[in-house]
């Protein structure tokens, strides 16, 4: 399943204004939900946010 890397980039910037500072940790507890359940799909999915929370957080206090 593809998903628009513009989808992926809103839902990280909105983890980070909802979670603030502990978005990049939520992001991995879902990976380690999901990855845990071994449902690949969801992990790549739940990979491709954590991935950018944390690009956009580094960002952010650059």
């Amino acid at each position: 399943m593809a998903v628009a890397p513009e989808h992926v980039a809103k839902a990280a910037s909105e983890m980070l204004a909802r979670y603030g500072i502990n978005a990049v940790a939520r992001a991995q507890d879902r990976v380690n939900d999901v990855s845990r359940a071994g449902d690949r799909t969801a992990l790549d999915l739940a990979m491709l946010l954590l991935t950018e929370v944390e690009r956009q957080a580094a960002a952010s206090t650059s």
